[in-house]
């Protein structure tokens, strides 16, 4: 069984896949947090909060295999991590006051 991780492409994907879920997962306990302590949201609503994540991975998943045939793994190990990246550099500008609708969270950027 663990000469599976003897593959160099089960491996990178299998690190790659730890490094972002170990960076995004503790992003979502506190982004749950968040509209809890901060804006007085009670936990059903900041629940909900979440339901538009849940239909962009719902509606993009899907799509995975097709990138992966038409790249290939090595860029779409890449490109996933940094889009990922992207996203948490951009939560982490938004003030602290920010709309937690995602309508609105385009609209909360600090102009300058």
């Amino acid at each position: 069984m663990l000469r599976t991780f003897r593959l160099p492409g089960v491996t990178s994907a299998n690190v790659a896949a730890l490094l972002q879920f170990s960076a995004v997962l503790p992003v979502l306990f506190f982004v749950t947090l968040y509209p809890q302590e901060v804006q007085r949201y009670s936990a059903l609503r900041a629940g909900l909060a979440f339901l538009p994540l849940a239909g962009g991975v719902i509606v993009i998943a899907p799509s995975a295999s097709w990138l992966v045939g038409r790249f290939g793994p090595a860029p779409t190990l890449i490109a996933g991590p940094l889009v990922s990246a992207g996203g948490l550099v951009y939560l982490s500008y938004l003030p602290v006051h920010a709309p937690t609708s995602p309508s609105c969270l385009a609209w909360s950027w600090p102009r300058p």
